[in-house]
């Protein structure tokens, strides 16, 4: 092939430029051009869409490429309600479209009426990832509400690619994602705030005392008191109801409780309460596990070995000294005439002390010794006969 020269370059070019200012008459009037498109369009050679104010038309195939235009120009998101209007598009079209769309690019995804890019994803991830570098928390819902994404979407992003991969360990807990540093500064003010503690402490107290996370805080105390960085127990199941329990404030009063059986053999549900025992039955259960014969009623527990003998010996007495006995007087002030019941029952010994010593039970609670016994019927006797002598005499005087 011959080598072309400038000059020559410079020919062509000066013709092709006289050839487009060329005026032919071979022309087709707008109006030929719209005849034309309609007759393909008749006989199924050429598919079109044509706009909402109709003045223009558009292929499928260039719809789908103009769809992805405009979501790369919107940023890589935008909902197909605008983008039928920037597009001046019927929206049946755009729907017809998504799944064309999404196979021409198959990053995209359409997920509750809006087009989302791969590489939107990748910025949003990046953003939420530096708002929680610099605060350290947000909640799911400010996210939904600060990038008004659908929640399905925000949910799986949070969990596939914020909590799974990232690299400042993001934890996400009661709908709120949290850094490590976050959690980890929130468990220092606990750990020294509560090992600090002498009596028990609400949490929702707390929760203004310190300014720690409200959603955080239970779970926080579970898991430093169950990895023993915190001494105590949290009752409760909620931050409104939740109270913690210091070891020392719970050990004082396991230490009362044993002392205070020991010396008296015995205990009332109502002193426990009084310590600040919210479970009083279940405390004193607790603390008492290890020792044997103890009788747990309801308003109390008593020694069997300690407390039995004395009560005995108190019946013995009253039986034989005041002729009769009152077993409330000798029981602790809460117990109940079932609590009493109770112990009869259980412990036989006692019913046959009072039968061997001639008394018998008038009720549960009292006992009656056998000379008063036989006082009472002499004295009723002496009644009823002088009772019947005046009804003798009256009959007399009354048939005379």
């Amino acid at each position: 092939m011959a080598d072309v020269t400038w000059d020559e370059i410079r020919n062509l070019r000066a013709d092709f430029l006289n050839l487009q200012l060329t005026e032919t008459a071979n022309k087709l009037s707008e109006r030929n051009c719209v005849e034309l498109i309609g007759l393909l369009v008749k006989e199924g050679l050429l598919n079109v869409i044509y706009t909402t104010d109709g003045k223009d038309i558009i292929t499928e195939q260039r719809l789908i490429r103009e769809i992805l235009d405009e979501i790369y120009a919107n940023g890589g998101r935008i909902n197909i309600v605008d983008l039928a209007q920037h597009l001046r598009i019927d929206l049946s079209y755009v729907e017809n479209k998504i799944g064309d769309v999404c196979k021409e690019d198959s990053t995209l995804q359409f997920t509750l009426g809006q087009f989302i890019s791969a590489d939107y994803t990748n910025r949003l991830i990046e953003e939420i990832t530096d708002i929680l570098v610099e605060r350290g928390l947000i909640a799911f819902s400010e996210l939904i509400r600060q990038f008004d994404l659908p929640t399905e979407y925000l949910n799986s992003i949070v969990t596939n690619r914020i909590i799974g991969s990232s690299q400042h360990n993001i934890k996400y807990e009661s709908g709120t994602l949290y850094t490590e540093n976050y959690v980890r500064l929130q468990q220092n003010i606990l750990i020294g705030y509560l090992q600090g503690a002498l009596l028990p402490l609400r949490v929702n107290e707390l929760i203004k005392n310190t300014c720690i996370n409200e959603n955080l805080v239970q779970n926080l105390i579970v898991n430093l008191i169950r990895e023993n960085r915190i001494n105590g127990n949290l009752i409760g199941t909620t931050k409104e109801n939740s109270i913690f329990y210091p070891k020392l404030y719970t050990d004082a009063q396991a230490k009362y409780i044993e002392s205070f059986f020991s010396q008296n053999g015995y205990i009332e549900y109502s002193l426990v309460r009084n310590l600040g025992v919210n479970d009083p039955e279940g405390q004193t259960k607790s603390v008492l596990k290890d020792r044997n014969q103890i009788l747990f009623s309801t308003s109390g527990c008593i020694d069997l070995l300690k407390f039995l003998p004395q009560l005995e010996m108190n019946i013995e007495s009253g039986l034989v000294s005041n002729e009769y006995v009152d077993v409330t007087t000798l029981m602790p002030n809460s117990f109940n005439d079932n609590d009493i019941e109770k112990l009869f029952k259980s412990e036989t010994s006692i019913k046959e002390l009072v039968k061997s010593l001639g008394g018998e039970f008038m009720s549960n609670t009292f006992i009656i010794g056998k000379e008063l016994q036989e006082k009472i019927d002499k004295k009723l006797n002496e009644i009823c006969q002088e009772y019947a002598e005046k009804v003798r005499n009256r009959h007399k005087r009354y048939y005379q």
